[in-house]
């Protein structure tokens, strides 16, 4: 985040650690920490692989891996790389000297074979710099066609961490959490009113907060049941 890279790259401001409504036992967050802090090479090879289907936090966590490791006085960077894959490769170079390469999104490189090798030798650089890769994929490495092989093994060499959907109970906390971040007082009752009654998937339930932030504002309403009610109808 204090290096200057070729690229305008922004972490989010909003996603941090702190504000990661965790379900998952042991803590996905804790093993963050500990590659980000450089602790216990051994346990995880300086790699670290987040896999889950759509709205699983996966770029939640990578931020806030960027955004813990500035804290802690590291550099770090965040790559989506659904974003950059048109770029050259070379914007890779010199990230090696990074203490934190965050990759979001890498299976939108499969198949690209100098993009997989440009990552594949990044990798490579960081591990004999003592540095740290941390990357995340809608699937799990076996699921996802990389043409070098090498660098699907790399990739399994550390922490393989699945993440997995969170239940309603969890999705409730997420909403009331979102909600108080934006200054806004919503009861337990109106989030689990939110799940029955809309999408159950979490982008479109936060999608859903929006338009009732914004109506809200608009209109100068609390935001109750009934107001929720009568927008979503």
């Amino acid at each position: 985040m204090s290096k200057q890279i070729p690229l305008p790259l922004r972490i989010s401001e909003t996603k941090r650690f702190d504000n990661y409504v965790e379900y998952t036992t042991p803590t996905v967050v804790g093993a963050l920490k500990s590659i980000v802090e450089h602790e216990d090479d051994k346990a995880h090879g300086g790699v670290m692989f987040l896999w889950g289907g759509e709205a699983t936090g996966k770029t939640h966590l990578l931020n806030a891996a960027c955004h813990y490791g500035h804290a802690a006085g590291k550099s770090v960077i965040y790559l989506p790389m659904a974003e950059i894959k048109n770029e050259r490769v070379s914007v890779l170079e010199q990230l090696e000297t990074f203490d934190v390469v965050c990759l979001d999104d890498i299976q939108e490189i499969a198949g690209n074979r100098s993009w997989e090798e440009g990552v594949f030798h990044l990798f490579n650089q960081l591990r004999a710099r003592k540095g740290r890769m941390i990357a995340s994929a809608n699937k799990n490495i076996s699921l996802i066609h990389f043409s070098l092989l090498d660098f699907a093994t790399r990739l399994a060499w550390g922490l393989v961490w699945h993440l997995v959907e969170a239940d309603d109970e969890t999705k409730q906390k997420i909403l009331v959490t979102r909600a108080q971040e934006r200054g806004l007082s919503m009861a337990e009752d109106v989030a689990e009113y939110m799940i029955r009654h809309c999408s159950r998937g979490l982008n479109d339930l936060l999608d859903t907060l929006d338009k009732i932030d914004t109506a809200s504002l608009a209109e100068h309403k609390k935001i109750t049941v009934p107001f929720v009610k009568r927008l979503l109808a």
